[in-house]
């Protein structure tokens, strides 16, 4: 158990090392210009933190990524785009909790994993509404479902409390991460 967790520590700082590098690519992969408006300064601390954004579409994993310009693991609730796609291996690069969000398991696996990572210094990016926020008011169209969670009168969704219970019980920050996309 020992050498695993070893193993899993180094894991942390080699993707300290390469995700520089990683968000330099990701920036390729988004039309979007990135323009940061107000960043807090965040003060050294031996634990992680979670990086709490609001999520819209797709793009945000670049971008936050970028926003964020800081190494972390992304919770990340989509196989398919995980396991089976060209991104999914650079979001393996860049580190990454897989959740099925309808299991219990997987969520308390990913519970464990994430408290793993921020006790020994990693960061965690999670998009805590869990869907993007498309503003299609059920209504289907040709690229996308329709999701009866959504609404065009909501700012963001109903956040799921993990991060808020993971934070209290290891004494982590969370950093609220807003992106708002001009179009």
């Amino acid at each position: 158990i020992s050498k695993v967790l070893l193993r899993k520590k180094s894991e942390i700082y080699i993707r300290k090392i390469f995700a520089p590098i990683l968000r330099l690519g990701y920036r390729t992969q988004t039309e979007y210009n990135i323009k940061i408006i107000h960043r807090e300064k965040l003060f050294h601390s031996k634990k992680g933190r979670i990086f709490a954004i609001n999520h819209r579409q797709g793009d945000d994993i670049v971008i936050g990524a970028n926003v964020v310009n800081r190494s972390a693991y992304f919770v990340f609730g989509n196989k398919y785009l995980a396991l089976d796609t060209t991104n999914g291996w650079g979001l393996w690069a860049y580190g990454i909790i897989l959740l099925d969000r309808n299991n219990k398991n997987s969520r308390n696996s990913t519970y464990n994993k994430m408290k793993y990572v921020l006790e020994h210094g990693g960061n965690i990016i999670i998009y805590p509404e869990g869907y993007w926020n498309l503003d299609d008011n059920g209504e289907a169209d040709e690229c996308h479902g329709a999701d009866s969670h959504n609404s065009e009168n909501w700012l963001i969704q109903d956040f799921n409390i993990g991060i808020f219970r993971l934070a209290q019980e290891i004494g982590c920050e969370i950093v609220p991460t807003v992106l708002h996309y001009d179009e």
